[in-house]
């Protein structure tokens, strides 16, 4: 559900990007770029916004599966 209180008035509720066609591993990220995308991924308000913003930087679409990559990295 989005916060409406989070918008300004005639504010768009979702943001396109063009799309990366290169795949990123996330094996090839630096260990701060890990640590960013960890806590961005438990932030909500970035996410309350439709957006292909992952799909920018060559990462998967939805924050579930990035959230899923970084768990099964971990194991």
């Amino acid at each position: 559900m989005i916060d409406e209180a989070k918008f300004r008035e005639h504010d768009s509720r979702g943001w396109e990007y063009p799309l990366n066609e290169n795949q990123i591993a996330l094996n090839e990220l630096l260990p701060f770029q890990r640590e960013i995308l960890k806590t961005v991924l438990d932030i909500e308000t970035p996410w309350m916004v439709h957006s292909n913003i992952l799909q920018k930087y060559g990462l998967p679409p939805t924050r579930a599966e990035v959230r899923q990559i970084l768990q099964s990295e971990e194991e």
